[in-house]
C-alpha cells in the first residue's frame, strides 16, 4: 500500500492519503519512515468526526525541496483494536474525501469492524494479494462479498510478485 500511496501522490501529483486499519499491526508508518501516533485510534474514539483532529494527527514526510506535501498518513501504533461505530469510520471516510482527492485504506484480511462498510461505499477496491493458497482464498472471499460492481464501483485484484522475483513492484 505504501508504493500505491507513494505512486499516485509522488507520479500522479494526486493528494493522497493512505489510512493504516489494520490497528492491531499497523506497519504503514514504518514503511514510510515515520513514527507512528496516536491519530486514528484518537479519532475513532471520539463521538464524531472532527476535520481539525484529523488534520492535526496527520503524518508525512518531509517535503521534498519544492514540492508541497501530497502524501499523508492517518496511523496509530499497533495495540488492541477495538470495536468501532460504523458510521464512525463512514463520517471519517467522508471526512477524507473533503480533504484529499483520494484516500487509499489498508484494510487487514481480518476485517475489523467498519471495514466491510468503507469497501461497501468505495469507489475504487483494489485488493493486493501475494501468490499464496491463503491470500487466494481471502481473495476469493473479498470477490464474493464485495466484487460487484453494479454501482457503478470499480474493483482490482492485483498481484503482487515483490515477493516472487527480483522486481520489487507489485
Amino acid at each position: 500500500m505504501t508504493a500505491l500511496g507513494q505512486h499516485l501522490a509522488h507520479t500522479c501529483k494526486i493528494p493522497t492519503v493512505l489510512v493504516d486499519y489494520d490497528r492491531r499491526g499497523s506497519n504503514l508508518a514504518l514503511s514510510l519512515g515515520l513514527e507512528a501516533n496516536s491519530g486514528l485510534e484518537g479519532i475513532l474514539s471520539a463521538p464524531e468526526v472532527d476535520l481539525r483532529l484529523i488534520q492535526r494527527t496527520l503524518l508525512s514526510q518531509e517535503a521534498e525541496a519544492g514540492k508541497g506535501q501530497r502524501l499523508h498518513l492517518l496511523a496509530q501504533r499497533p495495540g488492541p483494536e477495538s470495536h468501532v461505530d460504523p458510521e464512525l469510520v463512514l463520517q471519517l471516510g467522508g471526512a477524507l474525501c473533503q480533504l484529499f482527492s483520494m484516500s487509499v485504506w489498508d484494510i487487514p484480511s481480518h476485517r475489523p469492524s467498519g471495514s466491510d462498510e468503507i469497501l461497501e461505499n468505495a469507489d475504487i477496491r483494489v485488493v493486493l494479494v501475494d501468490y499464496t493458497l491463503q491470500n487466494a482464498r481471502a481473495a476469493h472471499i473479498l470477490l464474493s462479498d464485495f466484487g460487484d460492481e453494479s454501482r457503478g464501483q470499480r474493483f482490482f485484484l492485483v498481484a503482487n510478485a515483490a515477493r516472487h522475483g527480483d522486481a520489487p513492484a507489485i
